[in-house]
């Protein structure tokens, strides 16, 4: 994917490009805030305008309210692939610059996420009931969790006893 920066949306502008009005590009720009420089990936776009209770930015691009690192993108590289999300490679949920994004899934979304659930449930040992997690006793369930086998099992074995009184 090739690097997005201010300037080569200022040149489409400047060439009259019809697919981004320059009122609504005028916009975007003063809700903008380059800092943040993460050194992997280079500056922050952050985002000073509305945001999501999440802290994702929102922006009215002439018919919709839209988050504004969708919005960057597409004008920079096009829709999202179907059954795709954008991931924030700097873990700045406000940063608008597309460099900084990538198209995931989102099972890889979350797996990459850096909420404090994710971070606190990644670092369990062991299940509620006190049993390890480890490769013999973890399994992931339906639902992509990871779940443990003894606690499993001892639900089976009480399942099957209530049961097995009920059909006598």
């Amino acid at each position: 994917m090739p690097t997005t920066t201010l300037k080569t949306i200022r040149q489409k502008v400047a060439k009259n490009d019809k697919s981004l009005p320059v009122m609504v590009y005028a916009r975007f720009l003063k809700k903008l805030l380059l800092s943040n420089d993460q050194p992997e990936v280079g500056t922050c776009w952050l985002w000073i305008g509305a945001t999501t209770p999440q802290g994702y930015g929102t922006f009215w691009d002439g018919r919709k309210i839209r988050s504004a690192h969708k919005w960057v993108f597409e004008y920079a590289y096009g829709k999202c692939a179907e059954n795709k999300v954008l991931d924030h490679l700097c873990g700045v949920k406000p940063c608008a610059n597309p460099a900084h994004l990538e198209e995931v899934t989102k099972n890889e979304n979350s797996r990459r996420g850096f909420s404090i659930a994710t971070c606190y449930n990644a670092s369990k040992s062991h299940c509620s009931h006190g049993h390890h997690y480890d490769d013999k006793n973890t399994y992931i369930d339906r639902r992509g969790r990871r779940s443990c086998r003894s606690c499993k099992r001892e639900t089976n074995k009480a399942w099957s006893q209530t049961n097995a009184n009920h059909n006598s």
